[in-house]
């Protein structure tokens, strides 16, 4: 991606600042959803959150990942570049993650606390259940030195049978010509939306080719 801050190292915290001004009724939300709960299922970003209330409900919790983002020698963190520069230089990678959320983390790692102990005075029970990545291991090796509890589930689909519901205009597009590129960014965001289109456009251009494309 072109935009540096929202697409690297430097972008993660604005995962958590949105947070800010909502940590207390995020969390009060989240606790009520969970108080018939049999088992917990999180987000990687609502990780802190679940984690607290499953070990305050001792429920189990599953944590589903769309990347290989656990700390690990053999993969770097995926908003670093995936560079060969020895043993030492993947594990680094999530150290300098860590180093550069901390101060976000630690404001509403404390927040939240508060409310889970306001919420049940109880004393926290250990963790328990299972981290699902949606990577298939044809793609990327399960690294050796994950935790038992990690497992590579290869990608999710939805069912064969789901009927998606495709907006009349877009079936409309898709149907008045050849087969069209989808072009998706994920949940990227950039800085420079504008020179981004203009690749993208004169791409499309020169392969003399229709594109969908998704926002993220």
């Amino acid at each position: 991606a072109l935009g540096v801050p929202n697409n690297s190292i430097r972008g993660l915290n604005g995962f958590l600042l949105a947070f800010r001004d909502c940590a207390e009724a995020v969390f009060g939300e989240c606790w009520a959803a969970s108080a018939d709960a049999n088992v917990i299922l999180s987000s990687a970003i609502g990780r802190m959150v679940s984690e607290l209330i499953a070990s305050k409900r001792d429920l189990p919790l599953v944590v589903g990942l769309a990347s290989p983002s656990l700390p690990t020698r053999r993969l770097p963190h995926p908003v670093f570049p995936p560079w060969r520069l020895g043993p030492l230089y993947n594990p680094a990678t999530f150290w300098m993650a860590g180093r550069v959320t901390q101060s976000a983390r630690a404001e509403l790692q404390g927040r939240w606390q508060r409310e889970a102990n306001r919420l049940d005075p109880g004393r926290a029970r250990p963790l328990r259940g299972a981290i699902l990545t949606a990577v298939s291991p044809i793609v990327v090796p399960r690294p050796p030195d994950w935790p038992d509890v990690a497992h590579l589930t290869g990608f999710w689909f939805l069912p064969a049978d789901s009927k998606p519901d495709i907006p009349d205009s877009l079936r409309g597009f898709v149907d008045a010509g050849p087969p069209p590129l989808c072009l998706g960014f994920g949940s990227m965001s950039d800085d420079r939306p504008d020179e981004l289109r203009s690749i993208v456009l004169q791409a499309l251009q020169d392969l003399h080719m229709r594109a969908v494309v998704v926002t993220g």
